[in-house]
């Protein structure tokens, strides 16, 4: 019987897969493929003792005692979630408590705390060999209040005069108010970056940079650095993390920017919010950072209120909330971001970031589940990653988005709004019919001529653009003939047991 029901099985994934046709690549921003899990790597995981000096974990500004160890052990459940890149927070040697890596000493060490560059060099061949990629948060230009070449006289022109950064209710950075700043259009300051950030690839072998650029912070220079570092390896990442697009120079493959990320937020931790203006906010963040670079999207990070946070503050289920942003960004065309401890989803408990160890062994299944079917349709069908992305249709705070790449199509229906809603589409054909990837649903034409995609509240669902067959009546007639022949034999071995105990 097992036989037979694996059979049965095996036969249905053959018909289903059948009929999905796969679209050419046309975006050449080959980061549009990657799914991205960022760790704070300090709050992430302890797995190396020999490092557990000076630590507090009492002490929300010590160090706790995450190392790149931890990172190495976890990379399985990483790639389990189905995440193909890690971005990591900085790694570079710090003063003391400088647990978030921006209070920067050394440019060419490990941190201590995080363990040793031979432990990097090891963790990067760990995810090469799982085909992944590694990502590092590198922001040179920020250093120590302590550090040494503020008291050497020949360095003071390598730092900008009255250094004072302030910091908003978007992205908390506290760590960054007061810090001195590295003078990069000094040459020999500028010189000293360009050298240590292509030390770090050409030793380790990392697959790109995350670079924090504020207004102070010379764009001219990180053209220079982004052709420095992409003469070295073309394929590597240069994300940035910019607070004004003013002046916004090309080359760089992604950028983060907050009015993205408060939108996504705003849209996603209540019931009732239409996704208009979502939408529109896209089109605006990507028609201003250039033709090759993508948005890179984030619900939450290191530097913001917890997204769950957000979603208790509006006494909203955390994790519909979170079904339904993750949907969107992973369907949208943009580099999505995903912060440590989101499957669980950690939560904890004020409006400000969260800074505290990963809570890895736990998790909502609900939600980890989703996150990997998500993943898992991202990398079936490349038009979510290269193809054109358009609004269609709204009813309510229920609105229809569709990819394209020529060969394939998929609508996105996300159901934002109270109450159930249903939106027509009337560009199919009438042999086409949209299979749900998330939730099984299969739409065919109505006899009104229109295909009525119909999601009940806070609900989503990814629809792949088939030709509809109807009824599988070859498939139905194999099951069929499967079953008789099963009960036939059931029938002929009962009629011999009797016989054989009549005898």
């Amino acid at each position: 019987m097992k036989r037979i029901l694996a059979g049965i099985v095996s036969v249905s994934l053959f018909l289903l897969s059948t009929t999905s046709v796969y679209g050419e690549e046309k975006v050449n921003n080959p980061w549009t493929k990657e799914s991205i899990y960022y760790i704070l790597i300090d709050r992430f995981q302890n797995a190396n003792s020999q490092n557990d000096f000076d630590i507090n974990v009492n002490n929300p500004d010590a160090y706790h005692g995450g190392d790149i160890q931890g990172i190495i052990e976890k990379l399985d459940h990483i790639q389990e979630l189905g995440f193909t890149t890690i971005n990591l927070s900085p790694i570079m040697a710090n003063s003391e408590s400088g647990y978030h890596g921006y209070w920067t000493e050394d440019l060419s060490q490990v941190e201590e705390h995080f363990g040793t560059l031979d432990d990097l060099k090891a963790l990067v061949q760990e995810v090469h060999d799982r085909d992944m990629k590694i990502v590092l948060d590198f922001s040179p230009w920020y250093v120590s209040a302590n550090h040494p070449w503020l008291d050497e006289d020949d360095k003071q022109e390598w730092f900008l005069p009255n250094r004072n950064v302030a910091t908003d209710d978007t992205f908390q950075r506290p760590w960054l108010e007061g810090l001195p700043v590295l003078n990069t259009d000094n040459e020999q300051a500028g010189e000293y970056v360009l050298e240590a950030a292509e030390y770090w690839v050409k030793e380790t072998g990392v697959d790109g940079y995350r670079l924090y650029v504020d207004d102070e912070v010379s764009r001219t220079f990180i053209a220079t650095l982004t052709e420095r570092l992409k003469a070295v390896d073309p394929s590597f990442l240069i994300m940035t993390e910019v607070e004004n697009l003013t002046n916004y120079p090309t080359g760089y493959d992604g950028t983060i920017t907050k009015e993205l990320y408060q939108s996504m937020s705003n849209t996603f931790q209540s019931a009732g919010q239409p996704l208009e203006t979502l939408y529109d906010q896209w089109i605006e963040s990507s028609s201003s950072i250039g033709e090759q670079t993508v948005p890179v999207g984030l619900i939450d990070s290191h530097e913001t209120v917890r997204f769950t946070r957000e979603a208790v503050l509006q006494k909203q289920n955390p994790i519909t909330r979170w079904k339904l942003a993750l949907t969107f960004l992973y369907t949208t065309p943009v580099i999505p971001v995903v912060y440590q401890g989101t499957d669980i989803p950690m939560d904890n408990g004020v409006s400000e970031p969260d800074h505290r160890v990963a809570q890895l062994n736990g998790g909502d299944e609900e939600l980890r589940a989703h996150i990997e079917q998500l993943n898992a349709i991202r990398k079936q069908f490349p038009v979510l990653t290269n193809g054109s992305f358009e609004k269609v249709a709204s009813e309510g705070a229920m609105s229809l988005f569709k990819r394209t790449n020529g060969k394939q199509t998929i609508y996105i229906a996300i159901n934002n709004d109270v109450s159930t809603k249903v939106i027509e589409l009337e560009e199919l054909d009438s042999n086409q019919q949209l299979r749900g990837l998330l939730l099984d649903n299969i739409v065919r034409q109505s006899d009104q001529g229109v295909h009525k995609i119909a999601l009940e509240r806070e609900t989503a669902d990814i629809f792949l653009v088939q030709e509809d067959t109807g009824m599988n009546w070859a498939f139905i007639s194999f099951v069929i003939l499967v079953m008789a022949g099963f009960i036939a034999a059931v029938i002929v071995l009962s009629i011999r047991s009797k016989k054989k105990n009549q005898d």
